[in-house]
């Protein structure tokens, strides 16, 4: 994994072309791509950070959660030409955490997980380094799923219980298999 991490690290342009109906092709550098990541992990971690919180969900978990959410949303802003998604759903979203139970809450991250697994799948951005925007995401999300599972685990009791453990290392595998499109 570090050779993985040193690879990526060491990648300073990555091309994303896109070809919407009125448009000439874009290229994207690092920074909006590592914007994109890093809202992606967000999403990840708001969805894992979910199940850390009890029903009513403490104002810190609420405003981590909402602040990770927020992070999706600049990230799913500065490539909006790639795809087709309306952000207004995201930002209802965010408003509307404090109302929710932790699972009510689990449950809409998850279907925006879906939604949005879906809308990168279908983004007609072609990338260099055999790059996409599904591998992209994928790969932020479920670091972020894990590193949001771990955080939540790392004051509770040792050894951690199997099924976190299972958790964690099930959205590793998925990140690995995600970033696997990056090697040479």
């Amino acid at each position: 994994m570090k050779n993985l991490i040193d690879f990526l690290i060491s990648t300073l342009l990555i091309v994303i072309y896109t070809f919407p109906s009125n448009a000439q092709p874009t290229q994207l550098c690092r920074t909006p791509l590592s914007v994109f990541y890093v809202g992606m992990t967000g999403l990840g971690a708001s969805w894992a950070r979910t199940t850390c919180e009890t029903t009513v969900m403490s104002a810190a978990g609420i405003a981590d959660i909402q602040n990770s959410l927020r992070n999706t949303l600049d990230g799913l802003e500065i490539l909006k030409d790639c795809y087709k998604f309306d952000t207004r759903e995201l930002t209802l979203l965010i408003s509307r955490i404090p109302t929710l139970t932790n699972v009510q809450a689990e449950a809409e991250i998850h279907t925006l997980v879906r939604k949005l697994q879906d809308v990168f799948a279908r983004s007609n951005a072609v990338c260099d380094n055999r790059i996409t925007l599904s591998s992209l995401y994928g790969a932020g999300l479920h670091l972020g799923a894990a590193q949001a599972h771990a955080s939540c685990q790392q004051c509770g009791p040792t050894p951690m219980p199997m099924a976190f453990q299972t958790m964690i290392r099930n959205h590793l595998n998925t990140a690995r298999d995600a970033f696997a499109t990056y090697l040479p």
